[in-house]
């Protein structure tokens, strides 16, 4: 407990010294963020505050590296920075410039590939009613790494695919200020406490979670509202990575992490079934996002993000105690249609007179 108490207070004192300079260092490039559009801030803000978080997570990193290799594969815990620090190029430069939904989407689904090409992936899930699931029974004779490792179907698939869901859906909760980071840090906080429990007993991913809750509690000194900096891609897409390789190494609880996870992952799901509903791309920025909604029906910034920290936290209070995988699933049904009907009453029309 020492040193996970260690970890968190280490990465967010980093986070809380780091940000200032990113920021200042984000202004002078001319990386921010202009008032206007969908944007609901009054000033020119800067953007980049993720590279705060990440540099933060990996001096922790780094510090406790001799707790954490043990339990990894050769290479694995390389595989896993490198792809970071390739993620941190793509966001910089969507920050900076602005990149094609389509070569971001691409970038999600390459670190997808990485750590599937790293042995990182999710080979089996616990049934409901029982057993175990595997994923990794079909295998194609390509080599998938240098070490002749073959592509597992449909494990390397859906751990692809599950990576960039996860990194899209807390992409898209970066609308307000300290929405994304909040409930990603809520999120790690919990992915801790179930990897402290007595049944899954996986103490270096609680270390690898609280390191990224303290950079992220650090950052959030300056992100809340008003907000003195933005995450940014950068931010938002290793938040999303992180929290997403937490869920495969810990043995692949799908469950769990979609309990951890199901607010912002339901909001992305719906968001993206009415877009291909309405005809419109997926990918395309609209203001129907739960944030919005509530915005529109007269809360305001602060107590909407507060509003949605609550729904997240019920979120990772039933993973908590919900137990066996069938409880985890049918709790995790429940909350979802609740939070639909939630969504499908605020997107009613609605007069000024009655928000």
């Amino acid at each position: 407990m020492a040193i996970l108490t260690y970890a968190f207070l280490l990465t967010f004192a980093a986070a809380a010294a780091l940000t200032p300079w990113v920021g200042r260092f984000a202004l002078k490039s001319g990386i921010v963020d202009h008032p206007g559009g969908r944007r609901i801030h009054r000033k020119v803000t800067p953007r980049l505050g993720g590279a705060a978080v990440m540099a933060a997570f990996f001096i922790g990193f780094l510090v406790f590296l001799p707790q954490l290799s043990p339990n990894f594969r050769p290479g694995q815990l390389l595989i896993f920075s490198l792809t970071a620090l390739f993620l941190l190029a793509v966001g910089f430069v969507d920050d900076k410039r602005g990149l094609p939904p389509a070569v971001q989407l691409l970038s999600h689904a390459v670190a997808g590939v990485s750590l599937a090409a790293a042995g990182m992936a999710i080979e089996e899930v616990t049934n409901p009613f029982g057993g175990k699931v595997a994923l990794d029974q079909l295998q194609v004779a390509m080599p998938f790494d240098a070490g002749g490792r073959m592509l597992n179907l449909p494990a390397d698939l859906i751990t692809v695919v599950w990576v960039v869901l996860v990194i899209n859906a807390v992409n898209w909760l970066d609308g307000l200020d300290g929405l994304a980071a909040g409930v990603g840090g809520i999120a790690a906080v919990t992915v801790a406490l179930l990897s402290l429990s007595a049944v899954v007993g996986q103490p270096h991913v609680a270390l690898l979670a609280l390191l990224l809750a303290g950079s992220i509690g650090g950052f959030l000194v300056y992100n809340f509202h008003p907000a003195k900096i933005f995450l940014g891609t950068v931010g938002s897409t290793f938040i999303g990575y992180v929290l997403a390789t937490l869920a495969v190494i810990s043995g692949g609880k799908i469950a769990t992490a979609f309990l951890v996870l199901g607010f912002p992952i339901l909001d992305a799901t719906t968001i993206i079934l009415r877009r291909i509903a309405t005809g419109a791309p997926p990918w395309k920025p609209d203001t129907r996002h739960l944030h919005h909604l509530l915005l529109k029906r007269g809360f305001s910034v602060r107590k909407t993000v507060l509003f949605l920290y609550g729904v997240s936290a019920v979120f990772g209070l039933t993973a908590l105690i919900a137990g066996t995988t069938g409880r985890k699933v049918l709790m995790a049904a429940v909350l979802a249609v609740m939070l639909a009907a939630l969504l499908v009453w605020l997107a009613r029309p609605v007069a000024k007179s009655a928000k």
